[in-house]
Protein backbone atom coordinates (compact mmCIF):
# COMPACT_ATOMS: atom_id res chain seq x y z
CA UNK A 1 0.00 0.00 0.00
CA UNK A 2 2.59 2.34 1.00
CA UNK A 3 4.53 2.00 -2.41
CA UNK A 4 1.47 2.62 -4.38
CA UNK A 5 0.79 5.92 -2.46
CA UNK A 6 4.49 6.87 -2.96
CA UNK A 7 3.55 6.32 -6.70
CA UNK A 8 0.42 8.20 -7.16
CA UNK A 9 0.40 11.46 -9.20
CA UNK A 10 -0.63 14.75 -7.19
CA UNK A 11 -4.03 15.72 -6.82
CA UNK A 12 -4.74 18.18 -9.78
CA UNK A 13 -4.86 21.52 -7.63
CA UNK A 14 -8.12 22.43 -9.25
CA UNK A 15 -9.50 19.50 -8.10
CA UNK A 16 -8.30 19.65 -4.10
CA UNK A 17 -11.64 22.17 -3.14
CA UNK A 18 -13.12 25.39 -3.29
CA UNK A 19 -10.44 28.46 -4.65
CA UNK A 20 -9.60 31.45 -3.55
CA UNK A 21 -7.30 32.84 -5.79
CA UNK A 22 -5.85 36.17 -4.75
CA UNK A 23 -2.98 37.76 -6.48
CA UNK A 24 -1.23 41.12 -5.84
CA UNK A 25 1.10 42.35 -8.00
CA UNK A 26 3.64 39.32 -9.23
CA UNK A 27 2.27 37.15 -6.32
CA UNK A 28 -0.36 34.53 -5.90
CA UNK A 29 -1.92 33.37 -3.25
CA UNK A 30 -4.49 30.08 -3.33
CA UNK A 31 -6.37 29.03 -0.28
CA UNK A 32 -8.40 25.83 -0.51
CA UNK A 33 -11.47 25.31 1.21
CA UNK A 34 -11.49 28.81 3.36
CA UNK A 35 -8.34 28.11 5.15
CA UNK A 36 -7.37 31.59 6.39
CA UNK A 37 -4.80 33.20 4.15
CA UNK A 38 -4.54 36.66 5.62
CA UNK A 39 -1.85 36.09 7.49
CA UNK A 40 0.62 34.64 5.03
CA UNK A 41 -0.41 37.08 2.11
CA UNK A 42 1.80 39.74 4.39
CA UNK A 43 4.32 37.26 4.75
CA UNK A 44 4.40 36.17 1.01
CA UNK A 45 4.67 40.05 0.24
CA UNK A 46 7.92 40.41 2.79
CA UNK A 47 9.57 37.39 0.81
CA UNK A 48 9.35 38.60 -2.81
CA UNK A 49 10.46 41.90 -1.28
CA UNK A 50 13.60 40.45 0.67
CA UNK A 51 14.79 38.13 -2.56
CA UNK A 52 14.40 40.56 -4.60
CA UNK A 53 16.12 42.62 -2.46
CA UNK A 54 18.94 40.69 -2.06
CA UNK A 55 19.48 38.36 -5.40
CA UNK A 56 18.02 40.81 -7.94
CA UNK A 57 15.97 37.78 -8.89
CA UNK A 58 12.91 38.52 -11.49
CA UNK A 59 11.39 35.35 -12.12
CA UNK A 60 7.44 36.15 -12.76
CA UNK A 61 5.43 34.97 -10.80
CA UNK A 62 5.80 33.53 -6.99
CA UNK A 63 2.92 31.40 -6.02
CA UNK A 64 1.68 29.83 -2.29
CA UNK A 65 -0.91 27.19 -2.01
CA UNK A 66 -2.62 27.10 1.72
CA UNK A 67 -4.61 23.86 1.91
CA UNK A 68 -7.30 24.04 4.55
CA UNK A 69 -5.89 19.84 5.95
CA UNK A 70 -2.55 18.20 5.65
CA UNK A 71 -4.66 15.51 3.70
CA UNK A 72 -5.10 18.16 1.02
CA UNK A 73 -1.81 18.99 1.27
CA UNK A 74 -0.60 15.24 1.13
CA UNK A 75 -3.12 14.96 -1.90
CA UNK A 76 -1.29 17.87 -3.57
CA UNK A 77 2.52 16.09 -3.16
CA UNK A 78 1.35 13.10 -4.48
CA UNK A 79 3.58 11.63 -2.07
CA UNK A 80 2.76 9.26 1.58
CA UNK A 81 1.29 10.96 4.54
CA UNK A 82 4.81 10.58 6.38
CA UNK A 83 6.51 12.98 3.72
CA UNK A 84 5.05 15.45 5.41
CA UNK A 85 5.30 14.91 8.91
CA UNK A 86 7.80 17.07 9.88
CA UNK A 87 7.82 20.03 6.89
CA UNK A 88 6.02 22.87 7.36
CA UNK A 89 6.17 23.98 3.77
CA UNK A 90 7.54 22.77 0.25
CA UNK A 91 8.44 23.62 -3.26
CA UNK A 92 7.35 21.58 -5.87
CA UNK A 93 6.24 21.46 -9.50
CA UNK A 94 2.84 20.91 -10.00
CA UNK A 95 3.09 17.58 -11.91
CA UNK A 96 5.60 16.53 -9.18
CA UNK A 97 8.22 16.02 -12.38
CA UNK A 98 11.73 17.28 -12.76
CA UNK A 99 10.71 19.23 -15.65
CA UNK A 100 11.76 22.88 -16.41
CA UNK A 101 8.80 23.65 -17.86
CA UNK A 102 6.50 22.74 -15.23
CA UNK A 103 4.73 25.12 -13.41
CA UNK A 104 6.28 25.74 -9.67
CA UNK A 105 4.91 26.62 -6.37
CA UNK A 106 4.80 27.14 -2.62
CA UNK A 107 2.74 24.06 -0.66
CA UNK A 108 2.34 25.18 3.13
CA UNK A 109 1.21 22.29 5.39
CA UNK A 110 -1.28 23.77 7.35
CA UNK A 111 -1.06 22.14 10.75
CA UNK A 112 2.96 22.54 10.95
CA UNK A 113 2.86 26.23 9.42
CA UNK A 114 0.63 27.74 11.56
CA UNK A 115 2.31 26.19 14.58
CA UNK A 116 5.18 28.52 13.93
CA UNK A 117 5.74 31.69 15.43
CA UNK A 118 6.00 34.60 13.04
CA UNK A 119 9.51 35.03 12.80
CA UNK A 120 9.58 31.05 11.71
CA UNK A 121 6.66 31.21 9.69
CA UNK A 122 8.18 34.15 7.71
CA UNK A 123 12.18 31.73 7.42
CA UNK A 124 10.21 29.32 6.47
CA UNK A 125 7.97 30.60 3.79
CA UNK A 126 11.21 33.32 2.58
CA UNK A 127 13.58 30.28 1.93
CA UNK A 128 10.53 28.12 -0.34
CA UNK A 129 10.10 30.92 -2.28
CA UNK A 130 13.70 31.30 -2.59
CA UNK A 131 13.44 28.29 -4.32
CA UNK A 132 11.01 28.78 -6.20
CA UNK A 133 12.01 32.35 -7.52
CA UNK A 134 15.95 31.00 -8.56
CA UNK A 135 14.70 28.26 -10.25
CA UNK A 136 16.31 25.23 -8.40
CA UNK A 137 13.21 22.79 -7.96
CA UNK A 138 13.68 20.87 -11.17
CA UNK A 139 17.60 22.09 -11.70
CA UNK A 140 20.67 19.22 -10.84
CA UNK A 141 22.13 20.69 -8.34
CA UNK A 142 23.71 19.85 -5.03
CA UNK A 143 21.46 19.63 -2.42
CA UNK A 144 23.29 21.44 1.21
CA UNK A 145 24.38 24.09 -1.59
CA UNK A 146 20.26 24.56 -2.61
CA UNK A 147 19.58 24.29 0.93
CA UNK A 148 21.42 26.31 2.26
CA UNK A 149 21.85 29.12 0.31
CA UNK A 150 17.76 29.13 0.74
CA UNK A 151 18.64 29.76 4.30
CA UNK A 152 21.10 32.28 3.46
CA UNK A 153 18.31 34.43 1.62
CA UNK A 154 15.38 33.97 4.46
CA UNK A 155 18.11 34.56 7.25
CA UNK A 156 20.19 37.86 5.51
CA UNK A 157 17.64 39.74 7.64
CA UNK A 158 17.15 38.49 10.49
CA UNK A 159 18.59 40.20 13.38
CA UNK A 160 18.87 36.80 15.83
CA UNK A 161 22.86 36.14 16.21
CA UNK A 162 23.60 32.83 14.60
CA UNK A 163 23.81 30.98 18.15
CA UNK A 164 20.13 31.63 17.96
CA UNK A 165 19.36 31.41 14.13
CA UNK A 166 21.57 27.57 14.65
CA UNK A 167 20.86 26.02 17.89
CA UNK A 168 20.25 22.93 17.22
CA UNK A 169 23.56 22.23 15.11
CA UNK A 170 25.54 23.98 17.23
CA UNK A 171 24.36 21.58 19.90
CA UNK A 172 25.12 18.90 18.05
CA UNK A 173 28.79 20.11 17.73
CA UNK A 174 29.27 20.88 21.44
CA UNK A 175 27.98 17.34 22.12
CA UNK A 176 29.75 15.49 19.31
CA UNK A 177 32.31 17.57 17.80
CA UNK A 178 32.58 19.04 14.42
CA UNK A 179 30.78 17.17 11.43
CA UNK A 180 32.87 15.44 9.16
CA UNK A 181 31.21 16.10 6.16
CA UNK A 182 28.56 17.89 4.45
CA UNK A 183 25.02 16.88 4.54
CA UNK A 184 23.80 14.46 1.91
CA UNK A 185 20.82 13.86 0.19
CA UNK A 186 19.86 11.17 2.84
CA UNK A 187 20.72 13.79 5.62
CA UNK A 188 17.86 16.27 3.58
CA UNK A 189 14.93 12.96 3.98
CA UNK A 190 11.60 14.77 5.70
CA UNK A 191 11.23 11.91 8.02
CA UNK A 192 14.80 12.36 9.19
CA UNK A 193 15.81 12.79 12.91
CA UNK A 194 17.38 16.05 13.67
CA UNK A 195 16.39 17.52 10.53
CA UNK A 196 16.43 20.90 11.46
CA UNK A 197 20.28 20.31 12.46
CA UNK A 198 20.75 19.44 9.09
CA UNK A 199 19.33 22.56 7.34
CA UNK A 200 21.55 24.64 9.69
CA UNK A 201 24.17 23.13 9.04
CA UNK A 202 24.23 23.76 5.02
CA UNK A 203 22.77 27.03 6.00
CA UNK A 204 25.92 27.71 8.07
CA UNK A 205 28.73 25.81 5.25
CA UNK A 206 31.31 28.05 4.16
CA UNK A 207 30.27 27.18 0.81
CA UNK A 208 26.72 29.21 1.52
CA UNK A 209 26.99 31.75 4.42
CA UNK A 210 30.32 32.23 4.41
CA UNK A 211 30.81 32.55 0.79
CA UNK A 212 27.43 34.35 0.02
CA UNK A 213 28.52 37.10 2.75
Amino acid sequence: MEDAAASRWPLPLWLAGSLDVRRSGSSVLVAIDGADADGVRAMLRRGVTAIRDLIATDTGTATVVLPATAEQATALTGKPGQALQQIAAVTTTVDASDSHRAPVYVLLNPGIYAALDDRGAQIVLTHELTHAMTGVTAAALTLWVVEGFADYVALASDRRPVRSSAAQVLAQVRDRGAPARLPTVADFASTRHGLGATYESAGLSSGCWGACR
